[in-house]
């Protein structure tokens, strides 16, 4: 998984613990987990399955120009076409974000989206996960 700048998340330790962050060969970039782990193992897993709460803070948000640390996928649709269809929009972001390793990331979604009162209330939620680009 990587970071809106392109650059290898990965498990680093630091006195507080383990975390999920970037570094290079100057040392440590960011650290875009919210928690210190205690074990190595811990980490690597909530990386992998992508279950960890990215932390919100000023030099994460300076890095990246107030964006979520971690790029997102993208799709295309025509809004007002037979792809313009809520579970259809939903459908295409799963299948995005299965492609990234972002499993956990489309159950959350199904979830907040199926709570929505409205379309666009529905489309912004999924705009949480995907970057949805109108053709």
């Amino acid at each position: 998984m990587k970071c809106i700048k392109g650059k290898e998340l990965g498990v680093h330790k630091s006195n507080a613990g383990f975390y999920i962050g970037v570094v290079d060969e100057e040392g440590p970039l960011c650290r875009i987990s919210e928690e210190y782990y205690e074990t190595r193992e811990l980490a690597e897993l909530l990386l992998k399955s992508n279950a960890f709460v990215v932390r919100d803070c000023i030099e994460n948000n300076f890095c990246n120009g107030e964006k979520s640390c971690l790029r997102k996928p993208s799709i295309e649709i025509d809004i007002d076409g037979p792809d313009g269809n809520i579970f259809a929009i939903m459908a295409l972001a799963n299948k995005a974000m299965r492609a990234e390793d972002m499993l956990t990331d489309g159950k959350a979604m199904y979830y907040k989206v199926t709570k929505c009162l409205s379309y666009a209330e529905a489309l912004d939620a999924v705009r949480e996960y995907v970057d949805i680009i109108e053709v």
